[in-house]
């Protein structure tokens, strides 16, 4: 009904069409500024741009997103009035009346869309058509007319200038469809997208490699440890390369948690633990020390010369193996 009024309407001379848009950041700051009563600076500043990031703009979810926040006190007054943040920021799951909102939104479109767009959005924010339907086990026309109705609806949006590449609309959308599905679905759809990615990269892996392990990772199953091993090694590798020491980081001690999880050869502890100093030594951690002794006293244990060279050689390039086999 609302439809068929609309397009009646447009043919009206005095009616004008008003396309609506999301918050921008100041405005986002304004209101929270309002409604602290008080100038934001640092950390509420940085709180309002987060908001703004999460809900796109959109003022209703802004607001209960906020209000959640407040009562979840997840942000706090200060002593001196101010609101700040807690460390664990957005970890307290969604407010019910924002998933209540998407939810309905969604169902709207029923059961199919549903579907494909839960497992859309375990991929994540952005995805494409080929992985998509490998996931869903649909044929790429079928999901193309879905995700049609998807777009009409506002839930997701073609990426400009790509083919068969989409983003949630929201993030906020996406993290409802994410969160409404149960764990062990959940882990479920993250081993098909695993194991979709690895036969769509085919000689391409490394191109993929942070993919494949974020999901080999959540697919939590003992059988995927070594693939996730593997792949967040080979992320890291890849960041190095790109000269990302940060994100090389996440990547080796991710890679290092899951080592003490299977019983492995210390000569891939090794490797680790040179990825690991590496990217410390690139950012300027002191902690890369500890790190390259230990990688030294392996190599000493494996009476692996060549190693222990690696080892002092990751160190600035200033390292020496002194008498006693220890860096310095």
């Amino acid at each position: 009904p609302l439809s068929d009024m609309l397009a009646t309407l447009r043919r009206e001379a005095d009616v004008q069409r008003i396309d609506l848009v999301g918050l921008v950041d100041f405005e986002v700051i304004e209101m929270r500024e309002v409604a602290a009563g008080h100038e934001l600076l640092g950390e509420g500043v940085e709180l309002a741009h987060a908001v703004r990031r999460e809900t796109e703009g959109n003022p209703f979810f802004t607001t209960e997103l906020l209000r959640h926040l407040g009562e979840a006190g997840l942000i706090r007054q200060s002593d001196d009035g101010r609101w700040v943040a807690s460390d664990d920021l957005f970890e307290q799951g969604l407010p019910q009346s924002v998933r209540e909102v998407v939810g309905q939104r969604v169902d709207r479109l029923g059961p199919d869309v549903r579907r494909v767009l839960s497992q859309a959005a375990v991929i994540g924010r952005d995805f494409d058509v080929e992985l998509l339907a490998a996931v869903a086990d649909t044929d790429e026309e079928q999901l193309l007319d879905l995700l049609d109705q998807a777009t009409a609806a506002g839930l997701v949006t073609e990426i400009e200038g790509t083919v068969d590449r989409y983003s949630f609309a929201h993030a906020l959308t996406q993290h409802t469809l994410y969160d409404d599905l149960a764990a062990s679905r959940r882990a479920r759809v993250h081993r098909r997208i695993a194991d979709a990615l690895e036969t769509l990269a085919g000689n391409a892996l490394e191109s993929r490699a942070g993919e494949l392990a974020h999901h080999y990772v959540s697919a939590t199953k003992t059988a995927d440890v070594v693939k996730a091993l593997t792949y967040s090694q080979m992320a890291g590798e890849q960041a190095l390369k790109r000269l990302a020491p940060a994100d090389a980081l996440g990547w080796f001690s991710q890679a290092l948690d899951l080592y003490d999880q299977i019983a492995a050869d210390e000569r891939l502890q090794f490797d680790l633990l040179i990825g690991l100093g590496t990217a410390q030594r690139q950012i300027g951690d002191p902690a890369r020390r500890e790190t390259l002794l230990q990688s030294a006293a392996i190599a000493m244990d494996l009476d692996d010369r060549d190693r222990l060279v690696r080892a002092a050689l990751v160190n600035d390039n200033h390292g020496a193996i002194a008498g006693s086999g220890h860096l310095v």
